[in-house]
């Protein structure tokens, strides 16, 4: 299954080698853009899937497709971070959970 078999809308695709790192506010990117886990949080605050144990969600992620991919919404921009091996995929997601946050899972 390809990405765009199921999203529609991206405004903005990345590799996971243009991230620099991910910070307690949200991930660098190396052109300077940063996504921010507070603002992403707020696109999932009128679904039902808010959070998972405590951890706000601040995107979603899915193991289905090849690349492996995570989604981000910040001010109605859709923003895609692609990943190579799953290796990578879970190690970022849990760089994620390590400031409190989490992304839910679509697969």
């Amino acid at each position: 299954m390809k990405i765009t078999d199921l999203e529609d809308k991206i405004d903005i695709e990345y590799d996971v080698s243009d991230v620099v790192r991910v910070e307690d506010f949200g991930i660098l990117m190396k052109d300077y853009r940063v996504i921010h886990f507070k603002e992403c949080h707020n696109s999932f605050l009128g679904r039902p899937e808010r959070e998972m144990q405590g951890r706000p969600y601040v995107g979603s992620r899915n193991t289905l497709t090849t690349p492996r991919y995570m989604k981000f919404e910040e001010r109605l921009e859709v923003i895609l971070i692609k990943f190579p091996t799953s290796d990578i995929f879970y190690a970022f997601a849990e760089a994620i959970r390590q400031f409190g946050y989490d992304t839910f899972d679509l697969s």
